[in-house]
């Protein structure tokens, strides 16, 4: 007999409880049981089989069970009298402490489960005095006979251990399900699952061949690109015990503290592959194997001799993965025992549109939405600043609706978002990535001009296996040089908004520095920003008054911060960069005599500039240095004429579509007026007339007429004289 389904269940918290409940007598009566009489209880989509006794303080409609953990009061869906058959066999998976012993495990489990009812599928949390003193956490019921709803546990019964699983493990396993899928990484999940499943399935066969496996991998990619996500989901789909270890959990303040640690946790992850497939994670292990200091080096050495001691082993069942975001920073004594390296970078427009196809699948978006713009307007995002960006969206259609109603996330949702989020390759640098969106069309005229750039900038971005097919090497950097205000920066940052990458405009300002050694430093920072954020676009305006002529200068010796800032540049172009991470230890200006012990010492490493595409832009190219002109450097030297007759009309027809203007405007007209005119001037005419309209006619002006224009056209004078197109004419026939 069943009692009502609106019965109430509350939780007694006790320490050592037992498999007990209480009830009111009616409605023990209600569902035919007496004390003592085991019962099952179904609540919140679990079973609770029980004994059930009397107590007069409850009511009819209130059930009590003693719990050994905090649970919220529920509702039962069905509370049932059980008639139990003695178990002839049971067959049970036990979850026991990682210290524990497990000898006598099957007469230790009898005893705390003699006189007890199960069914099968159910799992016991062991609360006795002498299941805690073993260490025994839990019992699962996998299978019993007689066949029946519910069995008892007597003298007699025979209990066969099927598994015997560690907590650690068993935690594990119950939290694998909030593991959300990752996106964008297709290619390094399969070299790392590859590389898991070669380890723990073809083990033993490689042992008998004298084949050695590769056992150590290092993951290395930027913070926030997925690294330790990736982890946790090759660790499941492997069915593999994943163990996670910082440094904070390693180093200690005594000395030798931090190698006992290490070895402890090497220890309890051998021990762990006893029970099956374990992957021992590292994470962040710079911080364990850098070896700059003495405790430092001996933690290091004593990682290697673990490594040494894993590759020695015959255990198949243990692999050892690391992270990190500061590859060059690790000791070489562990770097050259790690077996294999997998590069995580910025994810590539097809990567981030599949991320952002993951993280939107349970939200409802407006039909306004298309994730391939947002795809294409995110360049040098990673995993963890799409899924920051997704969440503001959320956010601001929560606050939209008043946190109330269904959640609809709309494009403007999405707009504020992308303003609010700054990715994290960009972050804590003063030189800061520009996300205004350019496009062609904006740009009149220049259609040569637009061409060549397209060529250079865009072509090797956009089709690089086309440039790899037919052996054609990637320019290095372009030069755009002509007149002030022909838009040079305006065609670069078309470019790059065409091309869906990172572009990082860089000013002669941001660079220098009164401080020897700070100009090169902040010259490898940007350089390094530029990488993190590739495929990217490095624009360095002004570059004459950063980077001049050595043969120009009035500086001996060659000791001016204008020739070491050259030096540096010239070497990162070519891909010898210095390491920013390690700034000068003393601040010393310019022209003041420095110590040879102070002297700021950097290593050099070799860097990966392929794609990082330097454009510079310059209106005194003879003021530059040759050997930032030659091949190899600046490929290609593209002249920016101030515009024609055509292009002068089509930036009038631009500004007449932002400003309105009269029918009576002559755009033709007005364009012959303007030679030796630059597209910054041609603006600021239109800027001009706007603004006598608003003089001549009021502040209820709507609209620019003709006679605006002339009035403007009298007073305004070209900023490009004869002689100095002359000389842009001679600089373009001598660099042709």
């Amino acid at each position: 007999m069943a009692a009502p389904s609106d019965v109430s269940v509350i939780f007694q918290l006790k320490k050592n409880a037992s498999q007990k409940c209480y009830g009111s007598v009616q409605l023990m009566d209600k569902i035919g049981a007496k004390p003592r009489n085991p019962v099952l209880i179904v609540c919140n989509k679990e079973t609770y089989t029980c004994r059930i006794w009397p107590r007069s303080e409850l009511d009819e409609r209130t059930i009590m069970i003693e719990s050994s953990s905090v649970k919220s009061r529920a509702s039962a869906s069905s509370i049932v009298l059980l008639k139990p058959k003695p178990a002839k066999h049971l067959s049970i998976a036990v979850v026991i402490d990682q210290c524990s012993e497990r000898d006598n495990l099957v007469h230790l489990v009898k005893q705390t489960l003699h006189n007890h009812v199960v069914t099968v599928h159910q799992t016991i949390i062991c609360a006795s005095v002498i299941a805690n003193l073993h260490g025994v956490k839990q019992i699962n019921i996998q299978a019993g006979t007689p066949s029946a709803d519910a069995l008892l546990v007597v003298k007699s019964t025979d209990i066969s251990i099927a598994s015997v699983v560690s907590l650690e493990k068993h935690r594990q396993m119950t939290k694998q399900n909030d593991i959300s899928p990752l996106g964008g990484l297709k290619l390094q999940h399969h070299l790392l699952k590859d590389f898991i499943e070669i380890n723990f399935n073809l083990s033993s066969a490689a042992f008998r061949n004298g084949i050695d496996l590769n056992r150590v991998c290092l993951i290395i990619g930027p913070s926030g690109c997925g690294k330790t996500s990736l982890v946790k989901q090759v660790a499941m789909e492997t069915n593999a015990h994943l163990m996670v270890t910082s440094g904070n959990q390693i180093l200690g303040s005594r000395p030798g503290e931090s190698e006992g640690n290490l070895r402890e946790m090497y220890a309890k992850a051998v021990s762990l592959s006893e029970e099956g497939p374990c992957v021992w994670f590292l994470d962040d292990i710079e911080g364990l194997a850098s070896g700059k200091g003495s405790a430092e080096g001996r933690v290091s050495t004593q990682l290697a001799a673990i490594l040494d001691e894993l590759h020695g082993s015959k255990n198949g069942n243990l692999v050892v993965l690391a992270a990190t975001n500061q590859p060059n920073t690790i000791d070489k004594i562990v770097r050259r025992r790690i077996d294999k390296e997998i590069a995580i970078g910025v994810p590539r427009l097809e990567d981030r549109l599949d991320a952002l196809q993951l993280l939107t699948k349970q939200l409802s978006l407006s039909s306004q939405i298309n994730l391939c713009s947002i795809a294409e307007a995110t360049p040098g995002y990673l995993g963890a600043d799409l899924k920051a960006l997704i969440h503001h969206a959320v956010h601001n259609s929560l606050c939209r609706h008043n946190y109330e109603g269904s959640v609809i996330v709309e494009a403007e949702d999405l707009e504020a978002a992308l303003h609010a989020i700054v990715p994290s390759t960009q972050r804590h640098s003063d030189i800061t990535a520009d996300f205004k969106p350019t496009f062609w069309k904006d740009i009149g005229g220049l259609d040569d001009v637009k061409n060549k750039i397209k060529q250079a900038v865009e072509w090797p971005l956009k089709m690089g296996e086309a440039f790899r097919r037919l052996g054609i090497p990637c320019p290095k950097g372009v030069l755009l040089y002509g007149p002030p205000g022909c838009a040079k920066t305006t065609l670069v940052r078309a470019a790059a908004t065409s091309c869906h990458v990172t572009f990082l405009a860089v000013s002669c300002a941001q660079l220098y520095s009164p401080f020897v050694g700070d100009s090169e430093k902040k010259i490898a920072e940007v350089f390094q920003q530029a990488r993190a954020g590739a495929p990217s676009i490095l624009f360095l305006d002004e570059v004459d008054s950063l980077v001049g002529n050595r043969f120009q200068g009035n500086s001996k010796g060659g000791s001016s911060v204008q020739e070491r800032v050259l030096s540096t540049l010239l070497n990162q172009m070519d891909g010898v960069g210095l390491r920013s991470d390690e700034a000068p230890q003393l601040k010393i200006k310019e022209g003041e005599s420095v110590p040879a012990s102070s002297q700021p010492q950097q290593d050099s490493i070799s860097v990966d500039n392929s794609q990082v595409l330097v454009v510079a832009a310059t209106n005194r190219p003879d003021m530059l240095d040759d050997a930032l002109l030659r091949p190899g450097r600046f490929d290609r030297l593209i002249y920016v004429p101030p515009p024609d007759q055509k292009a002068r009309v089509e930036i009038l027809k631009i500004h007449r579509r932002r400003t309105p203007m009269s029918e009576d405007v002559d755009v033709e007209a007005i364009a012959l007026q303007l030679d030796g005119f630059t597209g910054a001037d041609i603006e600021n005419i239109c800027r001009e007339a706007a603004l006598l309209a608003l003089t001549v006619d009021g502040i209820g002006a709507t609209e620019v007429n003709q006679s605006h224009f002339d009035r403007v056209l009298k007073e305004a004078q070209p900023s490009l004289s004869t002689q100095q197109l002359l000389s842009y004419s001679q600089i373009k026939s001598q660099s042709s």
